[in-house]
């Protein structure tokens, strides 16, 4: 006897068949057996059966549950089975669903973003590579991102700017979440030839919706930073304020938007505070390529080099491979 496959059920009649894969900010991706990878939009579907995993499903109401999805008599409604008991959820509620006993590199989402541009009057060049690699189980979530800007001028060519950011989060309920990261910075127009930092926080997200996701954190982190002329500063301790937000717009044309803002208030030095933001907006143009266009902010009221810019801005345009 076959394995039992994941059914869809969509609006216009249409029923697919194959392997629910997630549902996030009203995006249901399905691995059609025929059409491969579909996202589809969570109010083009009437309902929906996958019974072969387990899912944990996030509501916008703040509730979690751990079971199977099965069909409902109403449409637009499913019924979770989950141990001893059955509920019922209206499929607009759901704000996540992921399901737990994949393979890990199953469970790996992300993309990869490239891009070059190139003024022939100046005679300056700029190469920049962006990845994010994100992981997510029942109560841990992974993800790993990095960025580099990599400048030709001339005849050198230099790293102007470099990002990696491992971050770990640990999902206490649907609402709260506690943090620990680690990340090396380098950033030349603020004098910051290597930053290392490692912290710890804990984060709410105040805001949960079926298309809009926002968050607000608190913690502690350590810096050992390197000026220009690589002298090291010692452990400097430092009070992040995170504050993120994420928005999809699944109308066309289709377009993600999120902001990410950390405001750091030194417990070192005095009067020392420091902006890091970025604000991406990716359009997604086919199945798996999208534009992207990110925006960077770095604020800095003390660099470490003197004569450094306190105050650092761009523009990233790139093509991005979703995987």
């Amino acid at each position: 006897m076959g394995q039992v496959k994941d059914t869809l059920y969509l609006r216009n009649g249409q029923i697919l068949v194959g392997e629910l894969k997630k549902i996030e900010l009203g995006i249901i991706q399905f691995d059609d057996d025929d059409l491969k990878i579909l996202n589809i939009k969570i109010n083009k579907v009437t309902g929906m059966s996958a019974t072969k995993n387990i899912y944990k499903i996030t509501t916008v109401s703040d509730r979690e549950y751990l079971g199977t999805i099965h069909p409902s008599v109403n449409p637009r409604y499913v019924n979770f089975h989950i141990t001893g008991d059955t509920i019922t959820l209206f499929m607009d509620d759901i704000s996540e669903l992921n399901f737990i006993n994949e393979r890990f590199l199953q469970s790996l989402d992300g993309s990869l973003t490239l891009g070059y541009n190139y003024t022939r009057s100046s005679d300056i060049g700029r190469f920049n590579f962006d990845t994010q690699t994100s992981y997510k189980s029942e109560r841990i979530g992974v993800e790993l991102t990095s960025s580099v800007i990599n400048t030709r001028e001339e005849d050198t060519t230099y790293r102007e700017r470099g990002n990696i950011t491992l971050a770990l989060n640990y999902y206490l309920n649907p609402a709260w979440y506690a943090i620990a990261l680690a990340s090396y910075q380098r950033n030349l127009e603020l004098g910051i030839y290597r930053r290392l930092q490692e912290g710890l926080g804990i984060a709410n997200n105040f805001v949960l919706r079926q298309h809009m996701k926002a968050s607000i954190g608190l913690g502690v982190v350590l810096n050992q930073e390197f000026n220009a002329d690589l002298t090291p500063s010692g452990s400097l301790v430092e009070i992040p304020l995170i504050l993120q937000w994420n928005f999809f717009k699944f109308s066309d044309p289709n377009i993600q938007l999120s902001t990410s803002q950390v405001f750091y208030t030194s417990a070192s030095q005095k009067g020392r505070f420091r902006l890091d933001g970025e604000t991406r907006a990716t359009w997604k143009v086919i199945q798996d390529l999208a534009l992207t266009v990110t925006c960077y902010n770095n604020y800095d009221s003390q660099p470490p080099t003197e004569n450094a810019s306190k105050f650092d801005f761009g523009v990233v345009i790139g093509v991005s491979y979703i995987y």
